[in-house]
């Protein structure tokens, strides 16, 4: 191929993906207002965290800065930043009450995953092994007490 093939067929090329841009373009404007934007969230309404630190605007500070008490220019606290978000402080979780403890599931500490309990399980009693349901007791499922909830293991 000598150079003028190849110096075409990269115009031509290039043609296309300019093409492609300017439909891309069309298709999919760019959204330039926030009311078309699919979600916003306002530094005003940010929660109240540790965790989070808001600047002080250049614009609300300008006026402090001028009528200082001393009549000398006062600095800046903490302009140089707008939105500062730190990793919050991971805390174990509150220890369940023992009436419920040993019928949770393995992992129920862990924030991501959803906290169940045993269906059932066995109890040693006189009379031997007994299989116990979770709601058999009214205290361990808030007064939603069932109907038949114990019988012995091998039924």
């Amino acid at each position: 191929m000598d150079s003028e093939t190849i110096r075409i067929g990269r115009d031509r090329l290039l043609r296309v993906f300019r093409y492609l841009e300017a439909l891309n373009e069309h298709r999919n404007p760019v959204k330039r207002h926030i009311g078309e934007q699919l979600w916003t969230l306002w530094l005003k309404d940010l929660p109240g965290h540790p965790s989070i630190r808001r600047g002080t605007s250049p614009a609300a500070e300008l006026p402090a800065l001028m009528t200082s008490k001393d009549a000398s220019p006062a600095e800046p606290q903490d302009s140089d930043f707008i939105l500062k978000i730190a990793r919050p402080r991971l805390t174990n979780p509150p220890t369940p009450p023992a009436l419920i403890e040993p019928w949770l599931e393995a992992g129920w500490e862990n924030p991501f995953k959803e906290v169940s309990t045993l269906e059932s399980r066995s109890q040693t009693s006189t009379g031997g092994s007994v299989r116990v349901r979770f709601g058999s007791d009214p205290k361990r499922c808030g007064n939603r007490a069932v109907e038949g909830t114990s019988k012995p293991v091998g039924e």
